[in-house]
């Protein structure tokens, strides 16, 4: 037996902790010694290679890549040595490589390599070495290595911190890291602040299209509505809307505010009361009971001027009940959003709430 819980937000377009496998890609010379003319050619083809191998990565052509990255690396260590500068590149790009390969313990001591390059060559708090140490966080996060993931994304900020201070754009990224980690920790009360600092920044930009930002704040959303906490799910896929679809999400302010002058009744979750004309419960499919899975699944849809979902896509939850929700979701119906008295197509989320009885 189970019961099946489920709320319903709209905004004017609301369409996740994942693995990051980026290679760094910047190249980097460094002092080259004195050169004989085997080595000038066996640098400028590991040099070649290392361009070839991130194109290639870039392209996810992994195992041309990998090739590529291999040699160029070993041309460096021959004509370089095995610390010089430039073998970051390819190194990083071989890890990343692995890591999409699922070899998470092949990728690892290379990351590791490269970061030691940057410690030796007095790096180590740079940009580049803060996008290593990352990636070094993730992969500890998959071994399920937590304390080590945070005190790796916790070395990350304070690099970053230290280069462009505390409320740069570029420090929302670290900030959601640190605060994905505490939060699988259960450490709400340090997860929090970092949510807020890096919901404040991206508050601070100009409407843009930023995928990375939006990716973030839905995977916060998620957390937020599983924790039962509607104001911080709103707050989040707000701005999500706003990095990804500014005009939608001006469209989206404007009908809020003529719902308010209206004195129309919202509930809860912002949904216009009478709204919802149907939500169909999604069936708990058999596998995922005898499975004893359960939990939230959060279904962005794009609704028309009708009503009707002519969109649905799972934001977040456990794949086994996802495609059950999204079904549901097709099916569901809602009395035409008005704007200015004229119908207008908006999208927005479904949440469901697949709950055992044991």
């Amino acid at each position: 037996m189970r019961r099946l819980l489920f709320a319903v937000f709209l905004c004017a377009s609301c369409v996740p902790f994942a693995a990051h496998a980026a290679a760094v890609g910047v190249e980097h010379e460094g002092v080259r010694p004195q050169e004989t003319s085997v080595q000038s050619t066996e640098l400028a083809e590991a040099r070649e290679q290392s361009a070839r191998a991130s194109k290639l990565f870039g392209e996810r052509k992994l195992d041309e890549a990998e090739a590529a990255a291999k040699r160029s690396v070993t041309l460096y260590e021959k004509a370089a040595g095995a610390d010089h500068l430039a073998l970051v590149t390819p190194l990083t790009t071989l890890a990343g490589v692995n890591v999409l390969k699922h070899k998470d313990d092949a990728a690892e001591p290379l990351y590791k390599r490269a970061l030691a390059i940057y410690e030796k060559r007095g790096q180590a708090e740079t940009g580049n070495a803060a996008t290593i140490i990352d990636e070094l966080g993730f992969l500890r996060f998959r071994k399920g290595d937590h304390e080590a993931a945070a005190q790796l994304f916790e070395r990350s900020l304070a690099i970053r911190e230290k280069l462009y201070g505390v409320d740069h754009p570029n420090l929302f990224k670290s900030l959601f890291n640190l605060a994905n980690i505490y939060t699988v920790r259960r450490r709400i009360e340090k997860a929090d602040p970092l949510y807020e600092r890096g919901i404040a920044i991206l508050e601070k930009l100009p409407p843009h299209q930023n995928p990375s930002a939006v990716r973030e704040l839905r995977n916060y959303a998620c957390i937020s509505i599983s924790n039962k906490r509607p104001e911080a799910f709103r707050r989040a896929m707000d701005l999500a809307t706003r990095l990804e679809n500014p005009e939608l999400a001006a469209a989206n302010e404007r009908r809020e505010k003529e719902f308010k002058e209206k004195g129309a009744e919202l509930d809860g979750e912002g949904v216009l009361k009478g709204h919802v004309v149907n939500k169909p419960q999604p069936v708990y499919p058999e596998s995922a009971k005898s499975a004893r899975i359960s939990g939230t699944v959060i279904v962005a849809v794009v609704v028309d001027e009708t009503g009707r979902v002519t969109h649905a896509e799972a934001l977040c939850g456990h794949p086994t009940l996802a495609k059950a929700s999204v079904e549901a979701a097709r099916r569901a119906r809602f009395a035409p959003t008005l704007l200015s008295g004229q119908p207008v197509k908006v999208t927005g989320t479904i949440t469901y709430d697949f709950v055992l009885n044991y």
